[in-house]
């Protein structure tokens, strides 16, 4: 192979969002270090929120108003600065929302645009080898999804009509609602203690049917539920 040739390129494992995973986009990691990435990747939070609150929107009377899902996590604010940052500061164009609603339960999936992610392998590959990725390239994405998986009984099943096709998507420290005693620890909270994101406009699940189905088969029942306020 001449000097000037590009690199041969098969197939590439590219790393999506992970959360609180921080990496350099120019970093490439050789094939037989890739077992002790996934070790150290199932070091990371699963993604899976602790439970969902689904707050009043756009209320234009007690019987007019919209829903937006408020997901509970560890260190929320921490984790959602650093999707922020990893989606250049722009999480609509790096990431879509999903909705999903089988059996009684649902599940929302805030998931990584993963053409996104090839686009910015494309480019770093690019600066750092002077040749662009061969056409033929096969990718496989790592990846994991921020969602909430809900029980049988919960607040989707009666208020499915207050979801918009439009909707933001909340996240909150878990450590500031005290399920015990949640009406008042919501009493509490200030309103910039939420981060929201979006508005995004609800995804076309046909192409990632068969990953949301597999978090919805294999849920387990919720440690908390979905409540509304």
């Amino acid at each position: 192979m001449s000097k000037d040739s590009p690199p041969g390129l098969a197939s590439a494992v590219l790393i999506s969002y992970v959360p609180f995973l921080a990496g350099d986009p120019f970093e490439v990691i050789p094939l037989d270090r890739l077992g002790e990435l996934a070790s150290f990747i199932e070091t990371m939070p699963s993604g899976m929120a602790q439970a969902c609150l689904w707050f009043k929107r756009d209320v234009k009377s007690d019987d007019d108003y919209k829903l937006s899902p408020v997901l509970l996590y560890k260190r929320a604010d921490e984790m959602i600065a650093h999707l922020v940052s990893w989606a250049e500061e722009k999480p609509l164009d790096w990431f879509s929302l999903h909705l999903r609603h089988k059996q009684g339960k649902y599940v929302f999936a805030l998931m990584p645009k993963f053409e996104k992610s090839i686009e910015r392998y494309k480019i770093a590959h690019q600066l750092r080898t002077g040749f662009p990725i061969p056409r033929d390239t096969r990718f496989s994405i790592i990846f994991r999804t921020l969602f909430f998986v809900s029980g049988d009984e919960n607040v989707f099943n009666l208020e499915r009509h207050r979801i918009g096709e439009e909707t933001e998507i909340g996240f909150l420290d878990s450590a500031k609602v005290d399920f015990d005693n949640l009406n008042e620890s919501l009493l509490k909270l200030e309103d910039s203690e939420i981060c929201w994101l979006g508005p995004f406009k609800l995804a076309p699940n046909r192409d990632v049917l068969k990953y949301l189905d597999g978090i919805l088969d294999g849920a387990k029942e919720p440690r908390q539920g979905s409540f509304r306020v």
